[in-house]
């Protein structure tokens, strides 16, 4: 059976399903959504109690990336930075190595 997804009253996916074969039939995981005040997409939560969580600037622009698995997390991008037109100016990656783009 086809499991729909689930919107909030702003109209925002909050959980959709995936469908995983298994021999036995059809399994559905959940992937829930989280949002900010302004729309913007802030988490998803995965099965097996897996979140990324993204942090935004004030123009929503993304600024940081976590991983928590369980009770333990890890900042995946840190500190990214962009151009005034848009694309990344610089980041910095989880295990502390710089990223820099000049256009």
């Amino acid at each position: 059976m086809l499991k729909k997804p689930t919107y909030d009253a702003k109209g925002n996916l909050v959980r959709q399903y995936r469908s995983v074969g298994v021999n036995s039939g059809d399994y559905y995981e959940a992937l829930n959504y989280g949002y900010d005040a302004a729309r913007n997409l802030v988490q998803i939560g995965y099965p097996s109690n897996i979140n990324l969580t993204y942090t935004r600037n004030s123009a929503a622009q993304v600024t940081g990336v976590k991983l928590a698995i369980g009770n333990k997390t890890a900042t995946l991008a840190s500190n990214i930075s962009y151009q005034p037109f848009g694309p990344v100016n610089s980041l910095t990656w989880g295990n502390g190595i710089l990223l820099s783009r000049t256009y």
